[in-house]
């Protein structure tokens, strides 16, 4: 493949002969590095290199104002200027509020995004650590592995508009996806562990398959918790982040202010005084953190919840405009090539207990670790959820393992009633997140 900054200057050539006025173009090459294993086996190597492109046009005429997006890995000068035909004929039929392109003569912010260990030896660090992975499943005698994947990611980006904006960065993160199983009896159970991860120092490997072959083992004994109305339940940082971001993080957003649909309005109490909630795009750990969002705009630091009190919307380019606002850096793009706004990574402040703290005073309650799922409906922040994996917490301990049972509750009503906040965070994908304590939840058999 070329390299990725002449794939760019071709298309830019190829653009300006349309005379199109308003367009943006993203270029990504990206390296995979995987590792998979088959029970206590090395089984396959592979790397993997792909790349493509995307082309947004604009159509002006009068009022009307369209988007129009295309995404190819086409090299040849002719489908190019077929891709950019067909991306403005969508762009006349697909009319959106009108707005512009960010400019150049911003300032962003210099986070390296990539670990020089890893573009340096990808090939080195995957083996070291699916090394040390067969080495600790070696060791975890109460439960055994049925296959795994260690995989590393290399991106590069570029990003230019008609407006003469230049940027262009490099990432790398890690996948990880490592099934473990246990056996007794007639008994059978199994956790599976998938994360993904920014960093290398994230991974850590003997204290996570530690802390999932636990979980696996309590699983074969664990039993349905009985029925109980009003119920106090800590969440795990990660059963947190499956509760509030879509529906928190998503009522936080310009497109559902704009739509009519958020719950939030600046300057209202919205939760406890105790909590308060971040958009970080620049937490380095994270999983999206980024100089700049996928329209290229500068990422930022932005609170959304402040002792309770509900403090700024998050905006993409066009929200900003619509809202008359500035963007904060919540422009993202997905796979397709559309500019969503969405929120980067979460943080939730500590509180000041720790969490053995948080178990004490609760005389029965539920500690949960995972749920089988947890999709709250994102309009109104509903759910009911089996639970997977977790324990009783009785007389202030953590005691029987449980799984089955369906709690539900509402997440905007959570954050209302939240007992306890620990001081322990678990920084992991696109959360900084510490446990909370909610109380009135309810749980059915």
């Amino acid at each position: 493949m070329k390299d990725l900054n002449e794939v760019m200057d071709l298309l830019i050539s190829r653009m300006k002969r349309t005379q199109i006025p308003l367009w943006d173009i993203f270029c990504i090459s990206f390296d995979i590095y995987e590792n998979q294993f088959r029970k206590y086996d090395l089984e396959i190597t592979r790397h993997a290199v792909n790349f493509y492109y995307i082309i947004r046009t604009f159509y002006k005429k009068g009022d009307q104002f369209g988007e129009g997006i295309t995404k190819a890995n086409s090299l040849d000068p002719n489908n190019i200027d077929s891709f950019i035909k067909k991306s403005q004929e969508l762009a006349k039929l697909n009319v959106t509020p009108r707005y512009d392109l960010p400019q150049p003569g911003q300032t962003y912010p210099t986070i390296k995004l990539a670990e020089d260990k890893v573009v340096a030896d990808p090939e080195g660090v995957l083996s070291d650590k699916s090394e040390e992975y067969l080495s600790i499943v070696q060791d975890l005698s109460q439960v055994k592995p049925t296959f795994g994947k260690l995989r590393i990611y290399i991106s590069t980006m570029i990003l230019r508009n008609s407006k003469e904006l230049s940027l262009d960065d490099r990432k790398s993160s890690f996948y990880l996806e490592f099934p473990l199983k246990a056996e007794e009896s007639d008994k059978l159970a199994e956790f599976w562990g998938i994360r993904y991860l920014k960093n290398s120092n994230q991974l850590d490997l003997q204290n996570r398959l530690s802390k999932w072959a636990e979980l696996t083992v309590d699983s074969l004994h664990a039993k349905t918790p009985p029925t109980t109305k009003s119920i106090t339940v800590i969440f795990s940082p990660k059963m947190v982040w499956d509760a509030l971001s879509k529906t928190v993080g998503h009522h936080a957003t310009g497109v559902a202010l704009y739509d009519g649909i958020s719950k939030f309005e600046r300057g209202a109490n919205i939760a406890i005084d105790k909590f308060s909630l971040t958009d970080n795009g620049l937490m380095e750990d994270g999983l999206f953190v980024a100089n700049w969002d996928g329209e290229g705009n500068p990422q930022k630091t932005t609170p959304i919840i402040q002792n309770g009190i509900f403090q700024n919307f998050l905006y993409d380019q066009k929200y900003a405009s619509l809202e008359k606002s500035k963007s904060t850096g919540n422009g993202l793009r997905s796979l397709d090539g559309n500019i969503l706004n969405l929120i980067t990574n979460l943080e939730i402040a500590p509180g000041s207990e720790s969490l053995e703290e948080l178990i004490e005073p609760v005389k029965y309650g539920l500690f949960i670790e995972e749920f089988s799922w947890l999709n709250p409906s994102a309009v109104t922040g509903d759910f009911g959820s089996e639970i997977r994996n977790g324990y009783l917490i009785e007389n202030g301990k953590k005691t029987s393992a449980i799984k089955g049972g369906n709690l539900s509750g509402n997440t905007f009503e959570m954050i209302r009633a939240i007992d306890g906040i620990s001081k322990e965070q678990i920084i992991q994908s696109k959360y900084k997140f510490p446990y909370l304590k909610f109380s009135k939840l309810i749980l059915s058999s």
